[in-house]
């Protein structure tokens, strides 16, 4: 599965086991003493195509995961015979 997950895109196990990604931008209201840029989460609407890709990420792979868990759990369920008082006679 994770290699199915990964050919999918390079980010997609990553999303799995660290959570949906955070697509972060420069905070430029900010300056540290030292120099270092400090990153802000950027908001929905400010985000590129590529960016709201890698958002939804999370969504893709549950997806996948639901479905292919579904394929599984039916092909080993089988039907439930009903007792005899509920219709079966």
């Amino acid at each position: 599965m994770q290699t199915h997950l990964a050919a999918q895109d390079d980010d997609m196990w990553s999303v799995i086991t660290d959570g949906p990604m955070k697509i972060m931008k420069i905070n430029i209201e900010f300056a540290t003493t030292d120099g270092a840029p400090e990153y802000v989460e950027k908001r929905r609407h400010e985000y590129t195509n590529e960016e709201k890709n890698k958002a939804n990420l999370d969504n893709v792979a549950r997806d996948i995961l639901h479905k292919t868990l579904d394929k599984i759990c039916s092909a080993k369920s089988k039907p439930v015979p009903l007792p005899r008082r509920f219709g079966r006679g």
